[in-house]
């Protein structure tokens, strides 16, 4: 998920500018738990799962501070006849994964492990050798996405799962951008900070990442939830994911028979229950008290905005309407309802969304495993009228948001190349490296068409097209992968040149070497 990028540090304005703004009142409603408020929110929502053909559902809620519902409706896995999702069923939730991510960074640092403001190198000190400027970073940069360097083109090690990327590799990657760097001023949202954040974790509790947060914070919390590292014979109750292509959900990225944890899940491998959302609901409403003990200091570190992200007027430049500024691992929301902390989520075929309103008592989340985006935002408006929530403020025409588009980051080196170029006729095919995204094949397939082959990523495979000019074209074949591409000819080797931007999939820092000859079979 990606949010707007800042302009600057204006923090201090963001809980000045909330006190001017007025606080709407709660509707009336049932009293939590009304089994009869439950049934009829979710007939609604199986109303908007069949109007936007996605298969299923997951809700969580709380209201004045206790357990509302928790259950999921529709079908989990359409490739499994009767797979029906239920309230154990794990969701992925993408995004809602930072949160997470960030409460063990600060369990660590109240353990005197790790620390906020510390160079990266002192917990992880390969960095160092791959880039000094990433080493300088600190948690509380990566966390709140103000680093000053755009990584994103290393995405590509992360999704889709299941691939082989390791840490060896990410750290490889880190090295590569050093003699191609992009400047990201201010806040730029990157999954692969957190994929960083997670190292640094990992190296601090000399344990693997997913198994620390499953110690210290899922089995103390209660939360039905993982990272990875189980096998579907032991837990085959997941809602896998579908991609919307037209009205018709695909099933994308299914799960393997064993799933295990990758580089992806500090910044989006979480999945969860209805149940364990609740739980996580819980904690987050009201930490005090609870396990796994995080300090007060380390809890206000995590909920103090650290720069202004978003911002929005009303009518012809008038009133100030809603401000958006991110924590560490979540986003802070300020409109005419008040003051609550949210996130979403979205990876190919999920949709999430996490919201908690203090002053009302009130927290849900919501788990979708298609990836629309306008049946997750029916599903939320069900939800809060079912809380009693007042409506969201309407949203401003396009020309009056004043949200900042993110802006292309800046390349730090200047210098002209030679122009790529079509590769020379049959000079692509062979067998190619590059320094971190590793070994790739352009090879002819059973049928003797051409196709592209990823050696640590088998499912980025897609099929290479000769077009008009001698040009040579790569179609993926996940559409969820919508980084379709140009197969060019320059000095260092094979690029390859977008047809169209995907955030998800920069493949513009690869450099592909030849290093053998396609071989039989």
């Amino acid at each position: 998920m990606r949010l707007p990028r800042a302009k600057g540090h204006i923090a201090p304005l963001f809980f000045g500018v909330l006190a001017a703004l007025s606080v709407g009142r709660s509707a009336a409603a049932p009293p939590h738990g009304s089994a009869d408020v439950q049934a009829q929110l979710a007939a609604q929502v199986a109303a908007v799962l069949r109007e936007r053909h996605v298969p299923a559902a997951a809700v969580a809620a709380l209201r004045g501070g206790q357990p509302a519902w928790a259950f999921a409706t529709g079908a989990s896995d359409l490739t499994r006849p009767g797979a029906v999702a239920g309230a154990d069923t794990w969701f992925k939730l993408g995004s809602l994964t930072k949160s997470v991510t960030a409460l063990a960074a600060g369990l660590l640092v109240d353990e005197g492990r790790l620390a906020w403001d510390a160079p990266l190198a002192q917990a992880l000190p390969e960095l160092q050798a791959a880039d000094p400027r990433v080493a300088s970073f600190t948690l509380r940069q990566l966390l709140s996405h103000r680093t000053g360097l755009d990584l994103d083109r290393l995405e590509a090690l992360l999704w889709p799962q299941p691939n082989a990327y390791t840490e060896a590799d990410l750290l490889a990657g880190i090295a590569a951008l050093r003699a191609d760097p992009r400047e990201a001023p201010g806040f730029h949202y990157s999954n692969v900070n957190y994929a960083l954040a997670g190292l640094v974790i990992a190296r601090a509790a000399s344990r693997p990442f997913g198994r620390f947060v499953a110690a210290r914070i899922f089995e103390p919390l209660h939360m039905d939830c993982t990272m990875g590292g189980f096998s579907r014979a032991q837990r085959p109750d997941l809602a896998e994911p579908h991609h919307m292509a037209s009205t018709r959900p695909m099933p994308v990225r299914t799960d393997p028979a064993q799933v295990d944890e990758g580089l992806d899940a500090p910044a989006g491998g979480l999945r969860c229950s209805a149940r364990g959302l609740q739980a996580w609901l819980l904690y987050q409403l009201s930490p005090q008290g609870r396990p796994p003990g995080l300090s007060e200091a380390s809890w206000r570190t995590l909920h103090q905005a650290e720069g202004l992200v978003g911002h929005q007027f009303g009518a012809d430049g008038g009133a100030l309407q809603s401000m958006q500024a991110y924590g560490l691992g979540l986003q802070f929301m300020a409109d005419a309802r008040g003051l609550r902390t949210e996130h979403y989520g979205a990876l190919a075929g999920v949709s999430a969304y996490l919201a908690v309103d203090p002053a009302r008592r009130a927290a849900y989340a919501v788990a979708l495993n298609g990836d629309d985006t306008a049946a997750r935002a029916g599903v939320i408006r069900r939800v809060e009228q079912a809380l009693g929530l007042p409506p969201r403020p309407p949203a401003p025409a396009p020309a009056l948001a004043a949200a900042p588009v993110r802006p292309p980051a800046r390349a730090t080196q200047a210098g002209a190349e030679p122009p790529l170029q079509p590769p020379a006729a049959g000079a692509w095919q062979g067998r190619w490296r590059d320094p971190w995204f590793g070994d790739v094949s352009l090879c002819p397939g059973p049928d003797g068409a051409a196709v592209w082959r990823t050696a640590s990523s088998p499912r980025l495979t897609g099929q290479l097209i000769p077009a008009p000019g001698g040009e040579l074209l790569l179609r993926w074949d996940d559409p969820s992968v919508q980084s379709d591409a140009r197969v060019l000819a320059g000095p260092d080797g094979l690029r390859l040149q977008a047809l169209a931007a995907d955030p998800d999939f920069d493949f513009s820092a690869l450099r592909l070497r030849r290093v053998g000859d396609c071989t039989p079979g």
